[in-house]
């Protein structure tokens, strides 16, 4: 094998590693968003008056916005602090 074989290989494995990074990044801002919803629907759902029944919520932008934000942020400390 010879070197622009082994740089063929090494780009195609590339591009299968940077989509595995993108799917891991949704796959977390998910979960992080579904956790973020049962604790403030837990939260909310205490101010109701007795006989109330709250009522949850499956989506809501504004917590999606802080999330996806937040965990990108995260990262993209993550990574500068690696850099150095």
């Amino acid at each position: 094998m010879d070197f622009f074989e082994r740089q063929d290989k090494a780009r195609k494995k590339t591009k299968l590693l940077v989509f595995y990074f993108i799917l891991a990044v949704a796959a977390i801002i998910t979960a992080c968003y579904f956790v973020g919803l049962i604790v403030f629907n837990a939260a909310h759902s205490d101010h109701h008056q007795y006989g109330e029944q709250a009522q949850f919520v499956l989506w809501d932008p504004k917590l999606f916005f802080g999330v996806t934000v937040g965990v990108l942020a995260v990262i993209f400390i993550g990574q500068r602090l690696q850099d150095e």
